[in-house]
């Protein structure tokens, strides 16, 4: 039970951290309100949900079928994430132009698709938490 504090360690981290969801729920209710913006929120919590299914079913089948292959889709991870810490680190230059940050349910499901960090993190959660710790595939998916 020691890997359960662990992990909510983990995913009370990835889940705070600034990321593409936290900004952008954050741009989308500061200009457009918290009523206008609840469809996209929605979409996006939605989306969360189909990544991490799809993630843990993933996960499952490399670590039963590729055990190998985890390793480096894990350093090829950490090396994304440096990447985009460097990104974040180094100045920007302004956009003058001011886009509008409404978008639908839609919108919403398909961020979360492209979404790298919420691959990264849910991958990282399964692989190091959850597939250690529990050998049914039922119990990893929920």
């Amino acid at each position: 039970m020691n890997y359960l504090a662990a992990y909510f360690t983990y995913i009370s981290a990835a889940s705070i951290t600034p990321g593409p969801n936290n900004l952008s729920a954050f741009t989308n209710s500061s200009k457009n309100g918290f009523v206008k913006s609840f469809p996209t929120t929605l979409g996006m919590f939605f989306g969360i949900l189909i990544v991490d299914v799809l993630c843990a079913l993933f996960s499952k089948v490399v670590a039963d079928y590729i055990p190998q292959v985890t390793t480096y889709l894990k350093i090829i991870f950490t090396a994304y994430m440096i990447w985009l810490v460097v990104k974040l680190w180094l100045p920007k230059k302004q956009n003058t132009l001011e886009k509008s940050t409404t978008k639908s349910f839609f919108g919403g499901l398909m961020f979360q698709l492209v979404n790298a960090k919420l691959w990264l993190a849910v991958f990282s959660a399964v692989t190091l938490y959850i597939l250690p710790n529990n050998d049914k595939t039922v119990m990893i998916v929920l």
